[in-house]
């Protein structure tokens, strides 16, 4: 299998498609649609993206990224929808969640300011570690005999 993912609103704007498809490999032209999703499109949202394209506009950096996490908000929908509609057969990593989206419209990267206030890890004494090498401590007790099973060489 060779599996794409294509999303696209259209001129339109009417609304949001996607479609999971395969395209078979070593076969001429051989494409195979293995799900779809559509979504329509916010009436607030349309009127704002082409509220965008007008010259002369105020706030128009704020606005345009607002408008770009609502339409990534809708296209991650219609990729969880694709997930679903495919039985499985969509691959995780072709998957972005609303809720990524939303994690996503907040910085995370910790200011010049929060540093020399001391709001960091540093700052609160805290050593941060892997975890790689925190969660195997967690998971002892699921092991058939808990802590008494010998560690793979």
């Amino acid at each position: 299998m060779s599996l794409y993912v294509g999303l696209m609103s259209g001129t339109s704007m009417d609304g949001v498609d996607g479609v999971l498809v395969d395209f078979a490999a070593g076969e001429a032209a051989a494409l195979r649609v293995l799900a779809d999703a559509q979504v329509p499109m916010p009436e607030a949202l349309g009127a704002e993206l082409l509220a965008l394209n007008a010259p002369g506009g105020v706030d128009e950096l704020q606005r345009a990224a607002l408008a770009a996490n609502a339409l990534a908000r809708l296209q991650a929908g219609i990729l969880e929808a694709l997930k679903y509609a495919s039985f499985g057969l969509m691959p995780e990593e072709f998957l972005l969640t609303r809720d990524q989206v939303t994690l996503l419209e907040r910085d995370n990267v910790v200011s010049e300011t929060a540093t020399a206030e001391g709001r960091t890890l540093a700052g609160l004494g805290i050593e941060p570690e892997l975890i790689e090498a925190i969660v195997p401590t967690y998971l002892t007790r699921f092991r058939k005999t808990g802590q008494f099973t010998s560690k793979p060489a």
